[in-house]
């Protein structure tokens, strides 16, 4: 040590490193929109520490939309660190980060993602880690995409030690977990999508992976992070070489050469007199140019240029200067101006630019043609525009004139358009609705079949609200006798209770479409369907947005979303069903009685089975908003969960709404175990109620009918006491709220159905018919069952017919729609509609009709009775 010399002997060497900080994880958050959306926020929950690192991961469900911006609230600056990587047509995912963050107290930072058009599902993951580099902190990255059963990145080698491998996926399917040798941060919920890491401690060759549910399309991505380095590096040198070149009236083009290899930026000064400079900009740290617009004619500049760095600036380059071009002249006028009706709000404008000179044109508007308003400035080449927001029926005049900053050209000629009728945009609406009842546990079976009551017409949408026995494996396949394409929606899992819920839908179908097929992977047990056609649904990508939720009490609210804007073609239809999840195996088999349903604000209910507490119910939203589809279900002592869906379908000038006659428009099937009185829920619009049972008259009699609207039932008259049962009210007010009460009695089970009947006469009632008989072996066919003649055309008639070897499976001859579901293993005592049948036909004439039952071969042979009854048509 020289003397007078105080301190450590080995000052040099200990004041030039800086001790590591450990790499540490810090928090976590994400967001997972089930919709598609343009912006995505998602806050850090705890408190951010200075200088540590933000990770972002944005994955979202398609390859057509692209990120705009990564933000935050406290302004740190987020750079790409790999990415976009894509699954064409399926998935697309991006990582960002955020180095040598600021500060912020718990929850005051919020991390903002937008894109360039709304992104399907994106799922956003935000991470904060501790300990990284605060200069340059990406290291190595990989990516890779792919359709097997594990997602995972190609080794890359890394150059420093240690590292935070960060690694995250965006799937088509499910993440099961992290891979070997990592941290698993999060598996985002309901996406599954997975934010993993891992801390090496050497160099190496290193690759990421993380195990999925099955097969299906991913995206996998990977960064390697480096730690804390030492003392941040000394200032940058100076640029040299600055030199400035004037490029037009307005604008000053400088260019430089970097001398410092640690620069992280180029500060940029501008001076008028060459003694007080300004700094204008902070170009990218290996920027050599600099293009200065917005300037004054033959006015000259000057400039001087530092590099920048986290120590601090660099000394000054050389000045160098330039002037300004001279103005151009003022633009010359544009021509051929042309205005032409879009729509009853909208006039889209051309014309012809004959100026090299100009940066903008102007557009004026009048409603007189003779005080103009200017409305807009499009760009310098822009040759059309489309003015909107305009009036129905309304005539506007025009006029364009060219601009720079030496002033406006002469105007345009004059052109005018007017605006066409306001057309009142499509509803959908509601056709026809039917809700099956169920086969309960031991009862299992497979290819289900349901009829629609009405075949049909062109170009309708279909939506199957679908419950069933849960599987995780579980596949389903819907078809109908017209090879209509079924699409799978969104779907919720009861898992606890055994349920799943699931939303198919067809759109366009074919006119005719009646029978519809559900197919299991398996035998299945807790079937139930809920079916339902409407028109003005657009016949294409028609799915607009969707949101679920499973074991919810009631009120039973699906969850908020916000549906695409489909606003200018009419809105969306909202629709929403929601159905009691009591246990497994065990539809229907409610806590307590449901004594009320109740649709949310705005909603009508579509359909309300009680006894399974089934419920569908929709709204027409004309202006696209956040929406929460919510309903009650009020039950007695007890409360049941419920799995529920909402989907939004968009509004379109499509579809073929019903002509005028007699039509089914609601049917609902229900089971009802015991005597005494029971209540059913039956949605209606039509004028003509009815209620069937196909059972002994004399065995399991309904002794009395009425309803909540005060409509007067009659009893089908002269039925002998073997002969099933109809009861029906004429001229009946209707009402989505309306509810049917019966009294039952000596009953050990039947089916009932309700049904909705639209365009009856005002005397519906024709005639009926009663046959009896039996088989003579098992599974013969039961014909003339009954015989029936109509008095008039174009009538619904409805046959029933109890048996003891049921079921039927189909009927026959062309026309007769069987009303019972049926499937492959059902016996004679399932709940589904037991072994009995109830079919109906629309007759087009008053030919005689014969009410045929194909039977399975369901041993032993027995008697049987029938009835048919013929309702007359209204004008």
């Amino acid at each position: 040590m020289a003397a007078g010399a105080c301190g450590r002997s080995d000052e040099r060497t200990f004041s030039s490193v800086e001790q590591a900080v450990s790499i540490a994880f810090v928090q976590l958050n994400y967001a997972t929109p089930q919709s598609s959306v343009s912006t995505v926020s998602v806050p850090f929950k705890a408190t951010q520490s200075a200088g540590n690192l933000n990770v972002v991961v944005v994955g979202w469900n398609d390859t057509t939309s692209r990120v705009s911006s990564v933000t935050d609230t406290k302004g740190n600056a987020y750079q790409l660190a790999v990415g976009p990587a894509a699954v064409p047509g399926a998935l697309t995912q991006s990582i960002y980060y955020a180095k040598n963050i600021v500060a912020a107290a718990a929850g005051a930072n919020t991390v903002r993602v937008s894109f360039t058009a709304a992104a399907l599902y994106p799922d956003i993951r935000i991470l904060e880690y501790g300990g990284m580099d605060q200069l340059s902190p990406v290291d190595v990255t990989a990516s890779a995409t792919g359709s097997t059963s594990t997602s995972s990145t190609p080794p890359v080698a890394t150059t420093t030690s240690p590292d935070l491998l960060f690694a995250a996926n965006t799937v088509a399917t499910w993440t099961r977990g992290a891979g070997s040798g990592w941290t698993n941060r999060v598996i985002t919920t309901p996406d599954g999508d997975i934010a993993e890491d891992r801390i090496v401690s050497t160099a190496g060759s290193y690759g990421s992976s993380a195990p999925l549910g099955g097969p299906g399309p991913w995206v996998m991505q990977m960064v390697a992070f480096k730690q804390t380095a030492s003392a941040p590096p000394p200032p940058p040198t100076a640029p040299t070489n600055l030199a400035a070149t004037a490029a037009s009236s307005s604008q000053i083009n400088l260019s430089w050469t970097n001398t410092s290899s640690t620069q992280t930026g180029v500060k940029v000064e501008r001076s008028t007199d060459n003694v007080s400079f300004t700094q204008i900009a902070v170009a990218g740290a290996t920027a050599v140019s600099y293009p200065d617009s917005g300037l004054s004619a033959s006015a000259t500049y000057y400039y001087r240029v530092r590099a920048t760095n986290a120590s601090g600036d660099s000394p000054y380059s050389n000045t160098a200067s330039a002037t300004t071009q001279s103005p151009p002249p003022p633009p010359t006028a544009p021509t051929n101006l042309a205005a032409t009706a879009a729509s009853s709000s909208q006039i889209n404008l051309s014309w012809t630019n004959t100026s090299s000179t100009q940066t903008g044109v102007k557009i004026e508007r009048s409603t007189d043609n003779v005080s103009f308003t200017q409305i807009a400035v499009a760009g310098a080449t822009a040759v059309s525009y489309p003015d909107s927001g305009l009036s129905a029926s309304t005539t506007y005049y025009y006029q364009v004139r060219a601009t720079n900053p030496s002033g406006d050209s002469p105007y345009s000629n004059t052109a005018s358009a007017t605006t066409s009728q306001f057309v009142t945009p499509p509803r959908p609406a509601l056709v026809q609705n039917l809700s099956t009842y169920t086969n309960r546990d031991g009862e299992a079976g497979n290819d289900f079949i349901v009829n629609l009551p009405t075949p049909t017409l062109a170009n309708n949408c279909l939506i199957l609200a679908l419950t069933n026995a849960y599987s995780p494996t579980r596949t389903i396949l819907v078809s109908d006798d017209k090879s209509n394409t079924w699409t799978a929606g969104p779907h919720v899992d009861f898992v606890a209770n055994n349920e799943t819920t699931t939303i198919f839908y067809a759109l366009g179908v074919a006119g005719g479409s009646q029978k519809i097929t559900i197919h299991f992977d398996a035998s299945i047990y807790d079937v139930h369907a809920t079916v339902s056609e409407w028109t003005n649904i657009a016949t294409a990508a028609a799915a607009n947005g969707s949101s679920g939720a499973s074991d919810v009490a009631s009120p039973v609210s699906a969850g908020s979303f916000t549906p695409g804007n489909n606003d200018a073609n009419g809105g969306n239809l909202i629709y929403q069903h929601a159905i009691a999840i009591p246990g497994v195996g065990a539809l229907g088999n409610l806590t307590s009685t449901v004594s009320g349903v109740t649709a949310g604000a705005g909603f009508t209910l579509a359909s309300a089975n009680r006894q399974l507490a089934s419920i569908s119910q929709y709204t027409i939203q004309t202006t696209a908003a956040a929406i929460n589809p919510t309903l009650t279900v009020t039950q007695g002592s007890g409360t049941d969960h419920f799995n529920t869906i909402a989907i939004a379908f968009k509004a379109a000038a499509a579809g073929t709404a019903p002509a005028s006659g007699i039509r089914i428009q609601n049917m609902q099937h229900t089971f009802h175990p015991w005597p005494g009185s029971s209540t059913v829920n039956l949605p209606s619009s039509g004028n003509l109620l009815a209620l069937t049972a196909p059972v002994n008259t004399g065995q399991d009699a309904i002794t009395s009918v009425r309803d909540s609207k005060g409509n007067a039932w009659t009893k089908v008259a002269g039925e002998s006491l073997d002969s099933p049962q109809v009861w029906y009210a004429v001229n009946a007010t209707p009402g989505s709220d309306l509810t049917i009460s019966f009294n039952v009695a000596n009953n050990t089970g039947i089916i009932v159905i309700a049904w909705d009947i639209a365009g009856a006469s005002t005397a519906p009632f024709d005639k009926f018919t009663e046959a009896t008989g039996a088989q003579a072996h098992a599974g013969d066919d039961i014909t003339n069952a009954p015989l029936i003649t109509p008095s008039t055309a174009h009538g619904l008639v409805i046959g029933l017919v109890n048996e003891y070897t049921g079921p039927p499976t189909s009927m026959i001859g062309a026309g007769y729609v069987a009303d019972h579901v049926y499937y492959a293993g059902e016996t004679d005592s399932s709940l589904m509609d037991m072994g009995d049948g109830t079919a109906h036909i629309y007759n087009s004439d008053t030919s005689q009709l014969s009410f045929g039952w194909h039977q399975t071969s369901h041993p032993p042979t027995s008697g049987w009775f029938a009835i048919a009854v013929a309702f007359k048509s209204g004008p």
